[in-house]
């Protein structure tokens, strides 16, 4: 296949009155503006945290821009769309930069791909077929690890592989749950900061006979935890109520030692006590999308709601016992994913398919 790549500079203007400060005598300022105006389908902040590599909506291009300048400084051509006979589109993409900045990964049509960060070519690519429809790529996640070779990838059918990021080799394989067992598939898990835990959502379904006509379906779906040798270590402590579809996001605090859950029930932490004990803390029962920690462990951000006329972003205290904070409803509160920058200074959010970046200051 022909590749192009283009090297673009934009400045990107923000509209007036596009910047949103909220504050409360909590703690934490942020002050947001409108960095695309143009439909964003998902984003990756660099080590560094200069720069954010995001895709347009229908997973053509990759992007890379430089937060100080707000100017994309490299347009990239992604694979994939031509030479796949049998694309997967309904299946989400990801994307995650390599701790030395070198390398993205990303996922298109169910194939992840490892490109240059500074051209743009495919250095490496992994993929996982459906037994059951040859023609069907089932990666829908990627992670770094901290060794920079290893990259992390989750399949729908309950299958994370650690890659050589490299060589291409499939050094661990951990089998999270069967898929002929199962419905619904999930499209979430994390790989902790320190590289020795994995989460991903399991489900327990039991059925009933009421009735030689009529039957009842329980479905318990429980974040199990594995290590990196592909052992459970969680116990069942970290249940939730519900189908894997009620799973709306997991994430690992940088210490590894705290796992926020965000459920369409509500949202929870599974936390690592110092004998390796896990406990869950229920924190708030409103749908939680999207949780992700501060870079000290100390804050905690959730997304409530995509109906623009009742959603909100919920700020907890983890050092107050979750407390809630504050709570942001303007423009920014109908959010699609969200991350922290590496060096915590900002953060980035998809809002309704286009790209905020809010600065933080804490007075």
């Amino acid at each position: 296949m022909k590749r192009y790549c283009f090297v673009v500079f934009i400045i990107i203007l923000f509209t007036s009155g596009m910047t949103v400060s909220t504050a409360s005598d909590a703690s934490l300022k942020i002050e947001w503006k409108q960095i695309s105006s143009d439909l964003t389908g998902n984003f990756t902040w660099s080590p560094d945290s200069q720069y954010i590599a995001f895709t347009d909506i229908e997973i053509h291009n990759l992007y890379i821009l430089n937060v100080q300048t707000q100017i994309i400084e490299r347009q990239f051509v992604l694979p994939a769309h031509s030479d796949n006979d049998y694309p997967n589109d309904n299946l989400p993409n990801a994307l995650s930069w390599s701790p030395d900045g070198l390398y993205i990964a990303i996922t298109i049509n169910g194939i992840a791909y490892v490109l240059d960060a500074q051209s743009g070519q495919e250095v490496q690519n992994f993929s996982e077929k459906n037994e059951s429809n040859p023609h069907d790529q089932t990666i829908v996640d990627v992670r770094w690890g901290q060794d920079l070779s290893s990259l992390a990838s989750f399949s729908y059918l309950g299958l994370i592989h650690i890659f050589d990021s490299v060589t291409g080799k499939t050094l661990k394989s951990i089998s999270v749950f069967s898929p002929s067992s199962y419905k619904f598939y999930p499209y979430k898990f994390d790989w902790s900061p320190d590289n020795t835990l994995f989460a991903a959502p399991f489900s327990t379904i039991e059925q009933d006979t009421v009735t030689p006509d009529e039957y009842r379906i329980d479905i318990t779906t429980t974040i199990g935890i594995w290590d990196k040798d592909g052992n459970r270590v969680d116990n069942n402590a970290c249940q939730v109520v519900g189908d894997f579809r009620e799973i709306l996001g997991l994430k690992w605090s940088t210490d590894s030692k705290k796992l926020a859950i965000g459920t369409s029930e509500g949202l929870a932490v599974c936390s690592l006590t110092k004998n390796f004990a896990i406990q869950k803390q229920s924190i708030s029962d409103n749908t939680a999308h999207s949780p992700v920690w501060s870079v000290d462990a100390h804050w905690l951000i959730t997304s409530y709601g995509t109906d623009p006329l009742n959603c909100q972003v919920n700020i907890y205290d983890a050092s107050k016992n979750y407390k809630l904070s504050q709570t942001i409803q303007d423009v920014i509160c109908k959010v699609d994913s969200l991350a922290w920058s590496p060096n915590g200074k900002q953060i980035a959010v998809i809002n309704d398919g286009h790209l905020w970046i809010g600065t933080i200051t804490i007075p």
